[in-house]
């Protein structure tokens, strides 16, 4: 009953001019006083921690296009810009890189990712790759090898150049 004379009374015009003269005469501030002295400050502040309405609030402000759009604006601005390039310039991320480095669960992720199939897989081929081209290389050079030591050879036996067969033509597709 209280609860619906209050609702019917709240659209006055009357308790308007009421209200407006409260604030106007200080009782706000005296209740807010009174408020913060009681301890009641801190209970509605726990109250909406620990309550649902938080978590609604800030997933309403976290898909709200407007946070976005202010988000953007921020993260654009020249002071983050200043902001960023000071932090790295200070000490600040040689610290962080240095506590990254030491960190156990780093390495733990380093080892992960290594062993991951994509990545060993990726090294295998990187491995198979160089050794072809080692052994290239090895074949050229031994190719080379041989023929300086067989025209030694031949001038030691007083023998004629061997004269190479050209290569044969390889059929492409």
């Amino acid at each position: 009953m209280v609860e619906a004379t209050v609702r019917d009374m709240a659209g006055h015009a009357v308790v308007e001019r009421v209200a407006e003269q409260l604030l106007h005469a200080g009782v706000a501030d005296r209740l807010a006083d009174r408020m913060l002295a009681a301890g009641s400050v801190e209970r509605v502040a726990e109250r909406i921690l620990e309550g649902p309405e938080l978590g609604q609030i800030t997933t309403r402000l976290v898909e709200s296009p407007a946070v976005e759009r202010l988000l953007t604006r921020v993260a654009e601005s020249p002071a983050v810009e200043r902001t960023v390039t000071q932090v790295m310039d200070s000490r600040l991320l040689d610290h962080v890189v240095a506590g990254l480095l030491e960190s156990e669960e780093l390495w733990l992720l380093i080892d992960e990712v290594a062993q991951s199939p994509a990545v060993t897989e990726a090294i295998a081929q990187q491995g198979f790759g160089f050794a072809d081209e080692v052994a290239d290389q090895v074949n050229q050079r031994t190719r080379r090898a041989d023929a300086i030591t067989e025209r030694i050879a031949r001038r030691l036996l007083h023998r004629h150049e061997r004269v190479e067969p050209p290569p044969p033509a390889m059929d492409t597709p």
